[in-house]
């Protein structure tokens, strides 16, 4: 499921704005799009990257006329947000709009301890190392084995304790926000 967020009193603003001169209704929607593509460049860098299948998921989009929106489609893009169970952290203004995405896991994909076993297996974090080789000893099927093993306890661990967060999305909307009022606030001066 998506990230989206609404803006209440759009359809007002929209229709005033409408009667601006073209040179304000162009340096607003200019700077619309550059506030939406400013959110999307913060949260490639900051969200969270093994194989940057979650910063590959940001996009804007030009919905209608100066609407402009900046879209994480990452199933698990929530729950790297917030995190889950008791060590969810989720600002105030935003807790009706998370509560849509709470309840089991997204379905579809790999599962989780598949997910990890992978992870695990790339990052050759499990198994024994020769010291002096720097790299892991053991057959195959032994390496196989340890990676299933260290999946199994750190998938057990999330589904016990969850994931921590790691905010990349809406901490920038917020920044980009705050800025964007000024800045349109400005070009109003000029009317």
């Amino acid at each position: 499921m998506p990230f989206s967020i609404k803006v209440e009193g759009l359809e007002q603003v929209l229709s005033r704005f409408k009667t601006f001169p073209e040179r304000i209704q162009k340096a607003v929607s200019s700077e619309l799009k550059l506030s939406a593509e400013r959110v999307k460049r913060l949260a490639v860098k900051d969200a969270p990257g093994d194989r940057g299948t979650l910063r590959q998921n940001i996009t804007v989009n030009q919905s209608t006329g100066i609407a402009f929106t900046t879209v994480v489609q990452n199933r698990t893009a929530a729950y790297m947000e917030w995190g889950t169970k008791s060590k969810r952290r989720i600002p105030a203004e935003l807790m009706a709009y998370a509560s849509s995405f709470q309840g089991p896991g997204p379905k579809g994909g790999p599962s989780m301890q598949d997910a990890i076993q992978a992870w695990v297996k790339r990052k050759k974090i499990a198994g024994t190392y020769s010291v002096k080789t720097k790299r892991r000893t053991g057959n195959k099927a032994t390496k196989e084995k340890q990676d299933k093993a260290l999946a199994f306890v750190i998938a057990r661990s999330i589904r016990k304790n969850g994931v921590n967060p790691h905010p990349f999305f809406f901490k920038n909307v917020f920044i980009v926000r705050d800025e964007l009022i000024k800045s349109i606030e400005n070009i109003m001066k000029g009317l």
